[in-house]
């Protein structure tokens, strides 16, 4: 199965979706903290993105930030399937000159969604699970 396919899954891309989110705007705030520049900071965030069609996504934003001089939110905009609450946060958060915090704040904010997906989706498998070893062991006996 490849990686488009992956985030078209019903629960499952959703989720996956929003960990790569989360890594990317983690991996983006901590370069940017150590000083990297952002152009040098997009290509090696996409590396650590482990989900291709993102980090394609991520290399055509890197693309527009280098050579026509876009902002991030900008180049985020345009180059692919990035929602457009996590572009316009980035966007406050260039203009106020706190990105690092922002795109750490985003980062939260997905892995908090990750983890109560996470938690609907475990709670939805608790019963069918206790049906389906209810039914081997009827079977057994």
């Amino acid at each position: 199965m490849d990686n488009d396919s992956k985030l078209r899954l019903l629960y499952v891309g959703n989720m996956l979706q929003k960990i790569e989110f989360s890594r990317f705007c983690r991996n983006l705030s901590a370069m940017q903290k150590s000083g990297i520049s952002l152009v040098s900071s997009l290509k090696i965030v996409t590396t650590a993105v482990k989900n291709q069609c993102i980090a394609t996504n991520i290399e055509k934003a890197c693309k527009l930030v280098e050579i026509s001089g876009m902002n991030l939110a900008e180049a985020l905009r345009k180059s692919g399937n990035f929602p457009e609450t996590m572009t316009r946060l980035i966007e406050v958060g260039i203009n106020s000159g706190q990105i690092c915090q922002v795109l750490d704040k985003i980062s939260l904010r997905y892995e908090d969604e990750v983890d109560a997906s996470l938690k609907k989706i475990t709670s939805l498998l608790e019963p069918i699970m206790i049906v389906f070893v209810g039914i081997i062991a009827g079977v057994v006996v």
